[in-house]
This record gives C-alpha cells, sequence and structure tokens, in this order.
C-alpha cells in the first residue's frame, strides 16, 4: 500500500454550506454547488477531486503532509474550503464496519457486523437499514462524514473474494437492500457511497481486467440493481469500479458515467 494520492472519479459531491453566498438560503443545491465553485480558486477546485490515503503508523505509513493535524486516520482525506463552507471529506470503510487497519492506533474498535451477504439472505430491507444506520453512527462518533459503503455489485462469480461485501444475486434483492443501507447511513448525517458501479465482480487483478459484457444483459442485470438502489435512497455518492468494462476503465467510462448515471438516470450526486 502507498500514500500517494488515488482516485474516486464518481465520488464527486459537495456537501455546501456556503454562508459567504447571499442569495444560498433559498437556492437549489444545484445553484448553491455552482455559486460556490464560481469562488473557487483553481487550487481549491483541483484540491477537491483526490483523496489521499490516512497513515497507518503501526505499519511504517506517514502521515500525508497535506492531512492537517488532528483529523481522524482512515481511507480517504479530501480536502474542503473552509473558506467557504465546505467541509473536508473524512472517508472511512466500509460495509460491515468502521475498518481501522493501523489508522487510529488508540481506537479500541468498532463493531464487526455481519456481511451483506448474510444479510441479504434475511431478505429483509429493514434489517440493511438498521446495519446502515449503526455503522454510520460509529463512523460519525469517531469523524468521519463519508462511509465507503454498501456495495451492490452482483454475486455473479463464486470466485470473488468481495462477494461477502454485496448483498445478492439478483439485482431486486441487491438494489432494495442496498437503498435501505444507503437511507440507513444517511438518516445519522452521513455521506453513503454506493460502489462499485459498475461489473468490478471479481476482485483479483481487478485494476487491469476487462470484464466483457454485452450492454443489455449489464442493464438486465448488475445495473438494473444499481438503478433501484439509487432511485430509492439517492445516495450521497458513487464510486466506480476499478476495472475495465469493454476496453474502457470504468472510472473513464462514458457509457456508463455520463449516458447511463447522469444523463439517463439524472443522477447528480
Amino acid at each position: 500500500m502507498s500514500n500517494h494520492p488515488f482516485f474516486l472519479v464518481s465520488l464527486a459531491f459537495l456537501i455546501v454550506v456556503a454562508p459567504s453566498v447571499a442569495a444560498a438560503d433559498n437556492a437549489s443545491a444545484d445553484e448553491r454547488a455552482r455559486q460556490t465553485e464560481a469562488q473557487m480558486t483553481d487550487d481549491e477546485r483541483f484540491g477537491m477531486i483526490y483523496s489521499v490515503l490516512g497513515a497507518a503508523t503501526v505499519i511504517g505509513m506517514k502521515p500525508d503532509p497535506r492531512i492537517p493535524k488532528g483529523v481522524p486516520m482512515s481511507a480517504g482525506y479530501a480536502q474542503g474550503v473552509p473558506r467557504l463552507g465546505v467541509p473536508a471529506q473524512l472517508q472511512t470503510d466500509a460495509s460491515m464496519g468502521v475498518t481501522n487497519p493501523g489508522y487510529r492506533p488508540d481506537d479500541p474498535g468498532a463493531t464487526a457486523f455481519p456481511s451483506s451477504i448474510l444479510v441479504g439472505s434475511s431478505f429483509n430491507p429493514a434489517i440493511a437499514r438498521r446495519v446502515g444506520e449503526a455503522i454510520a453512527r460509529e463512523s460519525r462518533v469517531r469523524g468521519f462524514n463519508v462511509l465507503l459503503a454498501p456495495g451492490a455489485n452482483l454475486t455473479s462469480e463464486v470466485r470473488n473474494g468481495r462477494n461477502y461485501e454485496y448483498f445478492a444475486e439478483d439485482p431486486w434483492l441487491t438494489g432494495l437492500m442496498a437503498a435501505e443501507a444507503t437511507n440507513g447511513i444517511q438518516s445519522v448525517g452521513v455521506v453513503a457511497t454506493l460502489k462499485h458501479y459498475a461489473a468490478n465482480n471479481f476482485e483479483h487483478n481487478r485494476h487491469w481486467q476487462d470484464a466483457l459484457v454485452d450492454r443489455a444483459g449489464l442493464r438486465e442485470a448488475e445495473m438494473l440493481g444499481f438503478q433501484i438502489a439509487i432511485e430509492r435512497s439517492q445516495p450521497g455518492a458513487i464510486m466506480c469500479g476499478y476495472n475495465k468494462l469493454n476496453g474502457d476503465y470504468l472510472c473513464g467510462h462514458d457509457w456508463l458515467l455520463n449516458q447511463i448515471l447522469k444523463k439517463t438516470w439524472g443522477y447528480k450526486g
């Protein structure tokens, strides 16, 4: 694991307060975001499109100088714009509890919740919501405002090393569970991050593999689960997958991100 910046291209949202914008109180969220962005410098804009890993001193990972002192270390820190009331993103993993692989030596530990695939096996969306809410509360008490969960990929490949993070092989059940997990997370003021959009169904060699799936099959299976989850919960962020889909990396996939997610589904994030 390196301490270099990593990119979550679709994790591009603003938690905007913008007290310096006089007309912001009655403006829509989109308008407030536009007004706030118009006041940013280029350095401030560029500083919001990447995040850096927190230090894990127990394994020798030193703190990144871009992370202010006193900030709780975790999966990612993305700077805010304090002068415009935009807070930094303090991101933590994930679907089964607040993880801590050495980030915070003094943290006594968070609750280890059941795997997502077990929650999905209950066929009870209310349980998914309660788990999401509980994890978000444990995130918030540690100072985090973004939870990198829930996962909504289908368990379509039995050898996938992350199937325990996903709810089911059925898109309808997955969509219902992921939506309620998202609603639970966001009910306590933490941003949920629906992931990994889409066709990130194999963990081995995921940064280089190319998923070859025809668009019709993808729309009827995995993307349907994401669509249901988005329509029923409006997650504050969406994380794109790490692999390629039919030759193009998911975080730069025009059809997935622009044509479907934004234009067809109307996702604004």
